[in-house]
């Protein structure tokens, strides 16, 4: 396994994935059944209490930071390499309207740290930030963190490369656990 590299390095294999075209990129070759995730969403216990809670059954979920009000922990699903949600632990549901301007700002500045951190430990041409999620699933309030790949199409960048219905990377508790270390690690510096 190669050490991965942070913005402008040269792109690196991400641990057991396999690599795209030049190998620059981990294929997405893993199917998503959309029609399951949806039923858990909307039917399902909330995903994020479920991490703040260590429920059982979140192991992919690895939480790479956490401090008294927000938690930061790996998306089980990826569709790029290092994808991490930030959110508040308390179920807030809202972007703006739920937390008042000081409680806003501490959030970003989480968003912002494990994103810098994210940039250190995976190539990256650019970093997306969104807050997905709605009133019919997924309703707690999360950041997603995803490191475009260098050398990705354009066409297949942007809402592209974050939607799960394209694939996403294979995924195991080896990789997650691999990955939240070095996160870990960049955040402690």
């Amino acid at each position: 396994m190669s050490e991965l590299g942070g913005q402008g390095a040269a792109p690196v294999e991400f641990g057991g994935w396999p690599s795209g075209p030049g190998g620059s990129a981990p294929l997405r070759n893993v199917a998503f059944d959309l029609d399951a995730y949806v039923r858990r969403a909307q039917l399902g216990t909330c995903f994020v209490c479920a991490v703040v809670d260590d429920q059982p059954g979140y192991d992919l979920e690895q939480v790479v930071y956490e401090d008294a009000r927000h938690i930061a922990f790996l998306d089980r699903h990826p569709t790029m390499p290092g994808k991490v949600l930030v959110a508040p632990k308390a179920h807030i549901e809202h972007v703006v309207r739920d937390l008042d301007e000081d409680a806003y700002l501490q959030l970003m500045s989480v968003v912002r740290r494990v994103a810098l951190a994210v940039e250190q430990v995976v190539s990256s041409e650019r970093t997306y930030l969104l807050s997905l999620g709605s009133q019919q699933g997924n309703s707690h309030l999360h950041w997603h963190i995803a490191a475009l790949p260098p050398d990705i199409p354009y066409e297949q960048q942007q809402y592209h490369a974050l939607m799960t219905e394209n694939g996403v990377i294979p995924w195991t508790i080896n990789d997650a656990t691999n990955l939240a270390r070095r996160l870990r690690t960049a955040l402690a510096e």
